[in-house]
């Protein structure tokens, strides 16, 4: 028979996922499974298709020890049936799973087009938020970039070796590191500084280049990195994923849903983001891409939570006319629009200079009724002679500031929140928080791949256990499976 010591699966019931997961390769994967694997090891190569199914069932199952998986193909006759009854060892496992990295968006994008065969969702309203990944790389393990400049300088001849005393522990044992060479020493290092160049921090991790300082929920300083999602306010399936490394969300948000749209084949509706999307840029992106979208600005999100600041010269306890152009501060004084200008906005990456659309600032302040005010003692400082409020947008921004005032926008907004589930549900039982990989190409492929089993369990969830069951394709697909593997006697 297939199987090492088991002659049958009647232990394996039909409703198992393991015939979804299964079924799901074997429908929608298979042109990622016809690629040839060259090792340069002797032994013939594993059978991708298995090999898929293995690593997905896994995930599914939240099983991601190499070594666990592999006793399983050994010992567990649900590893065993989708292996054919192959044995691998912990060491296949990983050079598998690295090998499908750069195919798991793809895979990602076929897990939606499932949903839409199932006709699970017509993916009308979709949300966008962030969230922080921590690095591999402890806090303690950076170097500095004064440091840096003087290895990078010592490593050329251009200083003593003598200089090296003077540098900090971490850089020290990173010269007498005796693993690297002279030559991928200097390499690595001038990596590090053209990344501190970008990022314009002050130091950089030495296990984890592309791991950026961020700030974490709590305000505590973490090295991170940003994850930005795009999912399906109807089913929360997640319908894109991209790692990011700017600490901010101001910017990522065209990226995801360019990728969403992508996998979805088609434009969203409506699209919805907290108020860290409020900028020109995703303006600018949402009404070229003809993308209804209910993105609140700071203060407006803030009165949603009822978190509005105390201090009552706050642009949180002022009343703001957009269309005559004033300001009503707290004492009730008009403060008229003064003037409007624009600050350029230009941003450094990996891939060079971008410049995005500049930031329109507009000025109002009344120096006279600020001369008169009771208040002045409490609202100016001493080198202050008036207040002045500074408003940030566009015609545009402003338009999308007064549409979130009205019922309608502020009910539409309330599906925003549906994009925290996948994050506590794959945080807390796919440890997404607790990734040991390194890299900003490796930690994608695997948050990919950790969205797959989320939606692989969130489409058995939605369609079990009527649906599923009533599906002729899919009950002849499990049936085939189960024929295949039993051994008569």
């Amino acid at each position: 028979g297939n199987f090492i010591k088991r002659k049958t699966i009647e232990d394996i019931s039909e409703d198992h996922i393991v015939f979804f997961v299964l079924f799901f390769v074997e429908t929608y994967c298979m042109d990622f499974c016809k690629r040839k694997v060259i090792h340069k090891v002797s032994r013939p190569p594993l059978p991708l298709k298995n090999m898929l199914g293995l690593i997905l069932l896994s995930e599914v199952l939240k099983e991601s020890s190499a070594r666990k998986i592999a006793d399983f193909t050994k010992t567990d006759s649900v590893y065993k049936l989708v292996m054919e009854g192959i044995p691998v060892s912990k060491e296949s496992v990983t050079r598998y799973k690295n090998y499908f990295i750069p195919y798991f968006e793809g895979i990602l994008g076929k897990t939606v087009q499932m949903a839409k065969d199932f006709e699970l969702t017509e993916f009308l309203d979709v949300s966008v938020d962030g969230t922080e990944l921590k690095a591999y790389n402890s806090p303690f393990k950076v170097i500095r970039k004064h440091d840096l400049k003087i290895l990078i300088r010592i490593l050329k001849g251009e200083l003593a070796k003598d200089e090296i005393k003077k540098l900090k522990l971490n850089a020290q044992k990173f010269y007498y590191d005796g693993r690297k060479t002279h030559t991928e020493k200097l390499e690595l290092l001038e990596r590090m500084y053209n990344e501190l160049k970008i990022s314009g921090q002050k130091s950089v991790p030495i296990n984890d280049i592309d791991a950026r300082w961020m700030y974490n929920k709590k305000n505590k300083a973490e090295l991170s990195y940003n994850l930005q999602t795009c999912v399906d306010c109807a089913t929360h399936l997640i319908l894109a994923t991209y790692i990011s490394q700017n600490p901010t969300d101001d910017y990522d948000l065209p990226i995801v849903t360019d990728l969403a749209m992508k996998n979805v084949g088609f434009k969203f509706e409506n699209l919805l983001a907290d108020a860290g999307y409020s900028n020109e840029l995703v303006i600018d992106y949402l009404q070229k891409s003809q993308i209804e979208g209910f993105i609140p600005n700071a203060t407006q999100s803030r009165e949603y939570k009822d978190a509005l600041k105390i201090n009552p010269v706050s642009k949180d306890n002022v009343y703001i006319d957009y269309l005559n152009k004033f300001i009503v501060c707290f004492a009730g004084y008009s403060h008229p629009l003064k003037y409007q200008y624009e600050e350029e906005h230009i941003k450094k990456t990996s891939i060079g200079v971008i410049r995005y659309p500049n930031k329109i600032k507009n000025m109002y302040s009344n120096s006279e009724a600020c001369k008169n005010c009771f208040y002045k003692d409490q609202c100016l400082t001493e080198k202050m002679t008036n207040r002045s409020y500074t408003v940030y947008g566009s015609e545009a921004m402003i338009d999308m500031l007064l549409k979130m005032e009205t019922p309608e926008a502020k009910e539409k907004y309330k599906l925003r929140p549906v994009v925290e589930s996948p994050y506590g549900t794959m945080k807390q039982f796919y440890e997404l928080n607790q990734l040991p990989y390194r890299g900003k190409y490796k930690i994608q492929g695997i948050v990919n791949l950790k969205s797959i089993a989320y939606n692989i369990n969130r489409i058995v969830n939605l369609v079990l256990c009527d649906l599923l069951f009533e599906n002729e394709t899919y009950q002849n697909f499990v049936h085939k499976i189960i024929d295949k593997y039993i051994v008569k006697i």
